[in-house]
């Protein structure tokens, strides 16, 4: 087992570094000049030059990465160059505010789509199983932004249950913070709910007709204590297995909710919430890669 950990801690340390050198390569090459963007189109090539050289964007490539992946594990990423102050005072909030919505997603998608597709595997056949299938499935396909709009009309207008932003005032305690992020999560819970409860629902099914689960009925167990020692203890196995494959019941809802990015920009944006996704972004409207820079031609929000 220890063995296994290491070799999948090494392969992965091993697929951030490429990932770093693919992004960090492919970010230099994109057009745009970093000086004339912080200067403007009027300024004069000389001062744009001066300015290139002396936010070293005009080293070679090899030297600029060797300079930035040193920096960046001394914790030193530098200084924004569109803001002008540290860029770890724009990454730590924003990646609190993606781990708080992650957080209370997953803390709501876990149990109802495990529930779900239990409830579905139960009544198979029934109405029941149709409703969250089918139901699932086609909210799945319904796009985030579209979900977001109508929980926002139907929860934050018309019935006024829940607010519309997702920024909660200034020292709000704890469960003030979960009313504000209560919908933006619902949004993505939406989204996962049909996936994980299909898988759930499938695993459930193969646990019900196996034999041991038939012996259990033959001894004379209740049905209860048969779904809850039996059924769900393998049934479940399926979910948790295919975490690698975005359909674990823990790890996909964490890994989903905190790394996909276009999915939360979209939720985000209609609550105007502030987190990771929304940093590249920006630097795209600004048509620059270098918009949390490290004033060391590095694009940290890269990482």
């Amino acid at each position: 087992m220890t063995r296994f950990l290491l070799q999948r801690l090494g392969l992965s340390l091993i697929t951030l570094f490429l990932l770093s050198l693919i992004v960090f390569f492919m970010a230099q090459y994109l057009p745009g000049n970093v000086g004339r963007n912080i200067l403007g189109p009027f300024a004069d090539q000389h001062s744009v030059d001066i300015l290139n050289h002396k936010l070293g964007v005009d080293r070679p490539l090899v030297k600029q990465y060797l300079s930035w992946i040193r920096d960046f594990f001394s914790g030193d990423l530098g200084t924004s160059l569109q803001y002008q102050v540290p860029v770890a005072s724009l990454l730590g909030p924003s990646l609190v505010n993606s781990l708080k919505l992650a957080a209370l997603a997953f803390v709501i998608v876990v149990p109802v789509s495990i529930g779900g597709g239990v409830l579905a595997a139960l009544k198979q056949g029934r109405f029941a199983d149709r409703s969250i299938t089918i139901g699932g499935l086609s909210l799945t396909a319904v796009p985030e932004f579209v979900t977001a709009i109508v929980l926002i009309v139907v929860f934050g207008v018309a019935l006024k249950w829940l607010p519309v932003t997702a920024t909660a005032p200034e020292g709000s305690g704890f469960f003030t913070q979960v009313k504000y992020l209560l919908l933006p999560a619902l949004a993505l819970v939406i989204v996962l709910f049909g996936y994980i409860a299909r898988i759930t629902r499938a695993g459930t099914i193969e646990a019900l007709d196996s034999d041991y689960t038939r012996t259990a009925f033959l001894k004379g167990l209740p049905t209860p204590t048969v779904i809850r020692r039996h059924v769900l203890r393998n049934g479940l196995l399926p979910t948790i297995d295919s975490g690698t494959t975005r359909t674990n019941a823990s790890a996909a809802s964490l890994s989903e909710l905190t790394s996909d990015g276009p999915r939360r920009l979209q939720t985000g944006a209609c609550w105007y919430w502030s987190d990771a996704p929304r940093l590249p972004w920006r630097s795209f409207q600004t048509q620059s890669p270098y918009w949390v820079s490290t004033g060391r031609s590095a694009p940290t929000w890269w990482l």
